[in-house]
């Protein structure tokens, strides 16, 4: 009987736990391109040694924040609910300037602009179920706060999200 009650104890103390964090699965993504002659851009162009990917996983939803350290630029995009496909995000600055690309409806990587805001170009984030995305040409928006006339975010090769699946 004493066994009983411990194991139900344990099982409520393990959903507590589950609820009080939401159920939500954090963990250290990958770049499949992180050698001395990658460069990164979240916001501006980066050196691969100060960029990294969170992932976050919840309710069988992937969120990949990609950091910079020194500036404290973040990227911010979410899986499509359908598993794969193509997604926008946000990027923050260390200024707190905030650029949100928006995927058009049935948006293809073939538009020419599939975003939804005027100053916007390039490629939308592209997922696999599986947690794998893409940036392709990258993301760019055209500002007055930027020294190159715009903001971007492409990173080489691919971020892998996959690790918390499962």
């Amino acid at each position: 009987m004493k066994l009983r009650n411990f194991a139900i104890a344990g099982t409520v103390i393990a959903t507590l736990a589950l609820s009080a964090c939401g159920g939500t699965n954090e963990y250290p993504g990958e770049f499949t391109v992180a050698n001395g002659d990658s460069s990164f851009y979240v916001g501006e162009l980066f050196r691969h040694d100060t960029v990294t990917v969170t992932c976050t996983e919840k309710s069988g939803t992937i969120t990949a924040t990609i950091a910079e350290s020194r500036t404290g630029n973040t990227f911010v995009t979410t899986q499509p609910e359908e598993g794969s496909g193509l997604a926008g995000g946000t990027l923050t600055t260390g200024d707190d300037e905030d650029y949100t690309w928006e995927v058009s409806d049935r948006a293809t990587t073939d538009d020419e602009n599939p975003f939804t805001g005027d100053m916007q170009s390039g490629e939308p984030v592209s997922w696999t179920d599986t947690g794998v995305l893409s940036f392709g040409s990258g993301l760019r928006q055209a500002t007055t706060n930027s020294d190159e006339g715009e903001v971007r975010v492409q990173i080489p090769g691919q971020v892998d999200c996959s690790a918390g699946e499962g």
